[in-house]
């Protein structure tokens, strides 16, 4: 039995729209709305992302699969409620020695009926694990607590980082395992647990630049950017379910700024 929980229907007796969140403090944006299960009650705002961003070297946000999956396990961790950490194996489209990260875009779903406040964390791991996986921590941002409206889905942008984040690559198997899992900073964002364990992602395939395998990584146990986290491999069966490919771009655009139409300059 998988823990994470599939919506392959968003929330059929709710409201299907994707709302946009708004802006949040830590330089992130809502870079685009993503309707699930092609239900939606109006044009998206933003719209969704139709190209790449041309420094990236990873990317895949135009595809969307119009549905997602919850994080779910939330735990108490000190004063936080955090949820478990997912993670996608990234195949970049470039082969370097390093990758380095100066801005993202990735996916989050809110599949509850009431609007949720959370901070959402990402973290990058080397694919260096015995036995495959993530394994060596590399880094990772916690971003400030964002509104998220109730039944709705977005791609969010970030500013350029305040420090890249540098991942150790194979050139010959360039993976990078990028994780996602959120927390209600010591209460103050006012989440329940239950409320947590309906925070998620959205899938998107095929990737655009590289190419990612139809797997994730659940942890075990609360999202942390300590390496080897704990935790397991699982997808959702292959087609006709979804493909277990979430919604991710790695941005090198040295100085320049990334702006939220996805250009930068």
């Amino acid at each position: 039995m998988k823990r994470a929980t599939l919506f392959t229907s968003f929330l059929i007796a709710g409201v299907c729209s994707a709302t946009a969140l708004a802006q949040d403090g830590n330089g992130l944006t809502v870079d685009s709305t993503v309707p699930l299960m092609g239900e939606h009650s109006g044009p998206a705002d933003p719209a969704q992302i139709t190209a790449v961003d041309p420094t990236a070297f990873y990317s895949n946000v135009t595809t969307s699969g119009n549905n997602g999956f919850s994080a779910g396990g939330t735990t108490q961790v000190g004063s936080s409620l955090v949820t478990t950490m997912v993670c996608d194996d990234l195949r970049l489209g470039t082969s370097p020695a390093v990758a380095h990260i100066t801005g993202v875009r990735f996916s989050v779903a809110n599949f509850d009926a009431n609007t949720v406040s959370a901070r959402p964390s990402i973290a990058f791991f080397q694919d260096d694990r015995v036995g495959g996986g993530p394994g060596t921590a590399a880094g990772g941002v916690t971003f400030s607590s964002a509104t998220l409206p109730p039944s709705s889905a977005s791609v969010l942008a970030s500013g350029p980082l305040a420090n890249a984040i540098d991942v150790p690559v194979d050139i010959a198997n360039p993976v990078v395992w990028a994780c996602q899992y959120f927390d209600n900073n010591g209460g103050a964002t006012g989440a329940t647990q239950a409320q947590m364990n309906n925070l998620g992602f959205v899938f998107f395939n095929p990737p655009d630049l590289g190419s990612s395998e139809d797997v994730y990584f659940g942890s075990s146990g609360a999202g942390s950017p300590a390496s080897n986290p704990m935790g397991f491999f699982d997808n959702f069966g292959g087609p006709p379910n979804p493909i277990a490919n979430i919604g991710w771009e790695l941005l090198n655009a040295g100085t320049d700024t990334i702006f939220r139409d996805g250009f930068d300059g």
